[in-house]
């Protein structure tokens, strides 16, 4: 075998190198070194006398591209009840935008349809960035509390009641846990998806992690 080495980096080529001199390189994973007896440039872990002196580089993520308007609709409407998973920010704010529109031209009629397709890319969003999707649950639930509370302190105001004051704290706190769990689901739904895989699967967005 011979002592003269050949690297390549960056495809330009140096050398000749001895054993000592081509480990004196700072060796990465990203080379190619070349000598006498081999048929082709190999990186330098293949060989047993450099791979001790290789330092290995991060592996670089990369992004797939934006899914679009209509791929949107056309994911959320085959995954239309479909809770496990993730979905990436532009499948989710397209089908917004989606929904809203609809909304407009059948004056919220629409809506009814995508209602399920529309909980489902939420819960697949919130697993997208690593949340349970009963965020969204409890988001909901909330609601409910408040729209009870708010319905009941203006049935007592018609009705020209006083308006219990437990009434008015449960309307209140309501109000305002409902306005702060509001604006956290929406930060999440904001959230770049999460590189590799998490427990609800694969990330859409960064498939090499």
């Amino acid at each position: 075998m011979s002592d003269s080495y050949y690297l390549v980096r960056n495809n330009i080529q140096y050398g000749p190198f001895t054993l000592e001199q081509l480990t004196a390189q700072g060796l990465t994973s990203a080379d190619f070194v070349w000598h006498e007896g081999l048929e082709d440039w190999v990186s330098p872990t293949s060989l047993p006398e450099l791979a001790p002196f290789v330092t290995a580089l991060p592996q670089q993520t990369y992004a797939t591209p934006q899914v679009t308007f209509g791929e949107a609709i056309s994911v959320c409407f085959k995954k239309f009840a479909t809770f496990k998973g993730r979905a990436r920010r532009s499948e989710y704010w397209w089908f917004q935008l989606f929904c809203f529109l609809l909304s407009i031209v059948t004056c919220g009629i629409g809506y009814i349809v995508v209602l399920i397709p529309n909980i489902a890319v939420t819960v697949r969003r919130l697993h997208d960035v690593g949340r349970s999707g009963w965020w969204w649950g409890i988001c909901f639930l909330m609601s409910l509390v408040y729209g009870t509370c708010f319905y009941f302190t203006i049935y007592q105001l018609m009705a020209g009641n006083e308006v219990p004051i437990a009434l008015t704290i449960a309307t209140v706190v309501s109000h305002i846990a409902n306005l702060i769990l509001g604006i956290t689901l929406f930060v999440f739904t904001l959230l770049d998806s999460k590189r590799g895989t998490n427990r609800y699967g694969d990330s859409p967005k960064y498939p090499n992690g």
